[in-house]
């Protein structure tokens, strides 16, 4: 999606204009706060959340409050300074915002026994001037398990809509009598999920704070982001050297082009890092990038990787060929780039460089760092941002130049460099690779306990009325998933649905409904598409097969991987899916020893938030038929293919 970068990306601020001040409680989404105002070609700056009144009237001219992991009706919950409620200032409060305000006005806020996270449509009242020109029923991102059950004096609801359970839940409150406090229990900054919420901005900051757009603002040109980017790596590098590592991927490459073009080519060093854990693709990805003008050198880097070690708190951790916890893999990846770095400072005789990396917005947040000082829940540690890495930034020696960009603010940075598409619209690739794709178990195990939740969901199933005829049943995997909602992490259940005639929108319902009704128990939903697909009580049987991040698993997954980009591109539809995760469960449900693969095609703009893309609804059901034939006839030792039907909230878009 270009379109609003064609119209210039509004990162020059200026300081006499009136601004926007963006009060940071924790959420994940507190940079698409700023940006969705910012796309109104009006400045906005994420300052934190206990930010006195003083300095929020005496430079800004509205607040927006973001989202949070906390619940606002604890003693613990962090809050605003209490006076913003007595200012003039207008307040627009996003979900935990909305909570907060509803707290300090008498308002009630509680936990429900039902979650709601992803997609759902909200009835609003549209003579509101907050709603002016939106629909009166329209589809937008709620994620959170708290809720506002009594009204707080003084405020109204414009926005309401009923749960799955029958019960009905405020998704916006206003101050009566034509008060600027206003709250939303969604987020209309999320435009992938909310569309509405672009005219949502508008007319708060139009109409209800009198704001208008600074021209200027809203010429900036892309041109201006890569100067402005390129003079501050510049200040930073000075006359010292840079150590790159690319992977081909959009971020690191656009992230070195924008280095490569102002560092002299005996200061820039460019590195592939073959961790064992990537594509059967390192050829292609050096000579697309030594084609733009980055000269890479390839390292081999196998075996260290497969013996990395650490000592993390206290304890050591690996060989990472044998590390099975995820947040272990994730940090013992990022520690060997830096131990690869030092050794590359070694062989180059260098004292001392800089080290670029194209750590992106959702990197960063989703590994905890925010940009207003407030406890951003970690997600998962991404390996760019563990704490070797964070160590090189407090000494200055980090460039990332790209962290306060999302991924399709990066594409465009890359169109306009002149990038080739084969690297801009490249799928995304984990810098761990493989490693985070393969769910690992330490031994086999034919004896598995019952899990308690599964003869509940069983019943819950039993209660759904679908489409099809046949049986619909589910089991609950011997595996855990990280997951996200409500702006903090999960590391909780899968559930697996087995029917041989099930639709898409039966099968979008139940990847919402289970999350939402066994809280804290599942986070995922997927879809047996082979093996003894349909037949009743077929996912029962199976056992745990050892998997570790062997050079067999290793190619096991490559091959799987391999041909759904092969089918991706005969049935054209590489760029209908946005990336197409293909991860590997050490779970069979045939004979012993076998494994599963899942299939997660998705679509999203920023990886913040991503939709599951269905069969018949998103994709045809032949491309998913020819690819589930192949895995189980071409890759040996498969026994069961799976599509991941979880959206993001409340799934992240890597199982690990």
């Amino acid at each position: 999606m270009l379109a609003w970068w064609s119209r210039g990306h509004m990162t020059s601020k200026p300081s006499s204009a009136p601004r926007v001040a963006v009060l940071d409680a924790g959420g994940q989404y507190v940079d698409l706060v700023q940006k969705a105002i910012e796309r109104q070609g009006i400045s906005a700056d994420i300052l934190p959340l206990q930010t006195p009144r003083t300095e929020l009237e005496a430079n800004y001219a509205a607040i927006v409050i973001s989202g949070s992991p906390a619940s606002s009706h604890t003693q613990t919950a962090p809050r605003p300074d209490p006076s913003i409620w007595d200012s003039p200032l207008p307040i627009l409060g996003i979900c935990y915002g909305m909570q907060s305000m509803a707290v300090f006005h008498g308002g009630r806020v509680a936990k429900n026994a039902i979650r709601e996270d992803g997609r759902t449509v909200t009835t609003v009242d549209t003579t509101h001037p907050i709603f002016k020109g939106n629909k009166k029923d329209f589809t937008a991102l709620f994620t959170h398990g708290d809720f506002v059950v009594t009204l707080p004096k003084g405020f109204t609801a414009i926005g309401q809509h009923r749960l799955s359970d029958g019960s009905v839940a405020y998704s916006a409150i206003a101050q009566e009598h034509g008060g600027n406090k206003i709250g939303v229990q969604f987020h209309p900054e999320v435009f992938d999920d909310t569309p509405e919420g672009y005219q949502l901005f508008q007319n708060f900051l139009y109409d209800i704070a009198g704001m208008t757009a600074d021209p200027a603002f809203q010429e900036t040109r892309l041109e201006q982001i890569i100067t402005s980017k390129r003079a501050a790596i510049a200040e930073q590098v000075g006359d010292r050297s840079v150590i790159a590592f690319v992977s081909g991927g959009v971020d690191s490459s656009v992230a070195a082009t924008l280095a490569a073009a102002i560092i002299p080519a005996e200061r820039f060093h460019a590195f592939y890092i073959d961790n064992g854990f990537m594509r059967d693709e390192d050829d292609l990805v050096i000579d697309a990038l030594r084609a733009v003008g980055i000269p890479v050198e390839k390292v081999d880097a196998i075996k260290q990787f497969e013996q990395a070690t650490a000592t993390i708190d206290g304890q050591k951790i690996g060989p990472l060929m044998l590390t099975t916890d995820p947040e272990a893999k994730r940090k013992l990846i990022g520690k060997t780039f830096i131990d690869i770095q030092n050794d590359i400072l070694a062989s180059l005789k260098l004292s001392e460089a800089l080290l670029l990396q194209g750590t992106n917005a959702a990197d960063r947040i989703e590994s905890g760092h925010s940009k207003g000082g407030s406890h951003t829940e970690t997600i998962k540690t991404h390996h760019n941002q563990v704490a070797e890495v964070q160590e090189l930034k407090a000494r200055g020696l980090l460039i990332e130049p790209l962290d306060d960009l999302f991924k399709d603010e990066i594409r465009a940075l890359g169109h306009e460099l002149g990038l080739p598409a084969e690297l801009v619209e490249r799928h995304p690739f984990p810098g761990p690779g493989m490693a985070i794709r393969i769910i690992t178990a330490a031994e086999n195990r034919a004896k598995l306990p019952t899990i308690p939740a599964e003869a509940a969901i069983q019943k819950f199933l039993a209660k759904q009325k679908f489409d099809t005829k046949l049986p619909v049943t589910a089991e609950v995997l011997p595996i855990r998933s990280v997951g996200v909602g409500g702006d903090e992490r999960s590391h909780i259940s899968v559930v697996a649905i087995n029917s041989a005639d099930l639709q898409a929108t039966d099968m979008a319902k139940l990847a919402h409904d289970i999350p939402a009704h066994f809280r804290g128990e599942v986070n995922r939903v997927i879809y047996a598409l082979g093996g003894e697909h349909g037949q009743a009580g077929s996912l029962a049987k199976r056992t745990v097969t050892k998997t570790l991040l062997t050079a067999d698993v290793r190619a096991q997954l490559r091959l799987a991987d391999r041909i759904v980009f092969e089918t991706m591109r005969s049935h054209n539809v590489l760029t209908n899916i946005n990336q197409m995760p293909v991860v590997l469960l050490p779970l069979s449900f045939s004979k012993r020893g076998d494994r599963s693969i899942v299939l997660r095609p998705v679509t999203t703009n920023t990886f913040m938030t991503v939709q599951a893309m269905l069969p018949g609804r998103d994709l045809p059901e032949a491309f998913f038929n020819e690819i589930n034939q192949r895995i189980l006839t071409e890759v040996p030792g498969i026994s069961q293919v799976f599509l991941d039907l979880t959206n993001k909230p409340p799934g992240t878009t890597e199982g690990e």
